[in-house]
Order: C-alpha cells, then structure tokens, then sequence
C-alpha cells in the first residue's frame, strides 16, 4: 500500500486513507535515515508500506492490539504533491514515468515550448503534456 510519512511530535506516523499509524522502530536503518533526512527539509514523503501487529502474550486475552507500519519502499520526489491523496498519485505515477520530455506535474502556469498554449505543471516545465508524450514517441 501507499502512504505519506510525516513528523509528528518527533515521531514517523504513516497517514493514509484509514487514518494515522505509527511507524515501526523495526524498519530498516536505511530507510530510517532516509525519512529523517527528507523530513528535515520536507511536508512528508512517500512510501510502500505494510501493516503489521503488534501482539504480545501468549493466549488471545493477553494480546495488545496495535498497529505498526513497516516501510517497504521510500518513492522519490517526483511521485506525488503536497495536494495530491494517495489513490490520485498513485494512478498518475503508475500511469506515467515523469519527467516526459520537457513536461512533469506540478502547480504552476507554464507556456509550451512546442504548441505555444499555456498549461499547468511543475515550475520548470517547458513542454505541455501532451506535446511531450508525442516528442517522446516521436525519438
């Protein structure tokens, strides 16, 4: 699954469309120093995650019932927005690989190099999207 790690109060939670999460302790060290790193100068980041619980006792009375994230994957920073939920990211990255020639997502006005109309994407985007899809098909 497909989630956005963010600080909070000094913690990694995971948030996704089921709510919040902890992140496990247990994660691997890399990606451990990978989050903490992006998170200094970042909202969140992306990452592939499974859910895994806690249970501690032997019979099923002495169980503590908790939920911990178990990170899998951490995406770049070219998956996702700030504004973007999970299933609109996901669909888009899987969808396409950006950058596309001179086009990646983004929020702001930009004017295409090639058709000359004007388009939303990412703040260095000089191709629209669609003219950067045929230039691709067109090498």
């Amino acid at each position: 699954m497909i989630g956005k790690v963010k600080l909070k109060d000094g913690n990694l939670v995971l948030i996704d469309k089921h709510g919040e999460t902890p992140v496990s302790p247990n994660n691997p060290v890399r990606f451990q120093n990978l989050l903490n790193n992006r998170l200094v100068n970042e909202d969140h980041c992306w990452v592939d995650y499974t859910i895994e619980t806690i249970a501690i006792g032997d019979s099923e009375f002495d169980v503590i019932d908790s939920d911990v994230a178990i990170i899998e994957k951490v995406y770049d920073k070219t998956f996702g927005t700030d504004k973007e939920n999970v299933s609109v990211a996901t669909e888009r990255y899987n969808k396409n690989k950006y950058p596309i020639g001179g086009f990646a997502p983004g929020f702001y006005t930009n004017r295409c190099i090639t058709c000359q109309k004007y388009f939303v994407g990412d703040k260095k985007a000089v191709q629209c999207e669609i003219c950067a899809l045929e230039s691709e098909m067109n090498q």
